[in-house]
This record gives structure tokens, sequence and C-alpha cells, in this order.
């Protein structure tokens, strides 16, 4: 008995950014040696959009006031969310993924999504080519 496996089913890669846009601002060596989060104005007041892990330790998480924050951390650095730069640079960041995937599209404000159907056996396997992606 031979089993033949279904060749025309999709294998996509899911990219996860959850701190993307700290990781836009700083990259992974030259962030602040303080707690710094990234605000932005909702109705009357001003909301934490993203956090670095240091704020995170603090117990401040995207969604919570900035005055919680501060009140968290007097000295917490801020500066002002720019979602159209973050989506931008993801953008960008995606389509330097080409090299993965003829079909790549950014998903959300922090993922991208690769279809590597056929791609996996160029890189040895779909682990081989999730490693080089990251």
């Amino acid at each position: 008995m031979q089993v033949m496996s279904n060749r025309s089913e999709r294998r996509i890669l899911s990219l996860f950014l959850p701190s993307w846009p700290i990781d836009r601002r700083f990259g992974r060596s030259a962030r602040p040696d303080r707690p710094f989060v990234l605000a932005t104005r909702a109705g009357g007041r001003r909301i934490v959009t993203a956090v670095s892990a240091g704020a995170a330790l603090e117990g401040i998480a995207p969604g919570i006031g900035l005055a919680d924050a501060r009140a968290l951390d007097p000295a917490l650095l801020v500066e002002e969310a720019d979602f159209i730069a973050d989506a931008a640079a993801l953008a960008k960041l995606a389509a330097w993924c080409d090299r993965f995937s003829p079909w790549i599209t950014p998903c959300g404000a922090d993922g991208i999504l690769l279809d590597i159907t056929g791609s996996a056996p160029l890189f040895g396997d779909e682990m081989g080519l999730a490693c080089q992606a990251v």
C-alpha cells in the first residue's frame, strides 16, 4: 500500500514580531538602558502602544494609560508612536523576505505571512527556512 501526500496543501510561515515598533526604532543592540514606551493620544488621554522589555518587567503593558505607566516608573522614557512609519518599515521587511517565498504579505501591525509551499527544500526543510528567516 502506498500513501500519497496531498501536494496541493499550502504551507504558510507566520513571522510574529511582537515588539516590532520598538525593534524598528532601536534594533536589538542600541536600546535605551531605561524602560521605554511608545504612546499615542486616544480620546482625551495618552495610551501606551508598545513597551520595551524593561518596561514590561515593571508591569507596563500596551493599552494602559501613560499616567499609570509613569506611576509605575516616573523615569520612564516616552516617544510618540508612529504607526505609518511602523507599517512602511514592516512592508519593507516583508519585501526583503522575497528570498524565502514569492508570496509575502504583512499581517496586521506586527507580522508577516509567507507562502512557503515548495520553497522549503531550497533551505533544507521548513525548519531550515524558518531559521534563516528569523
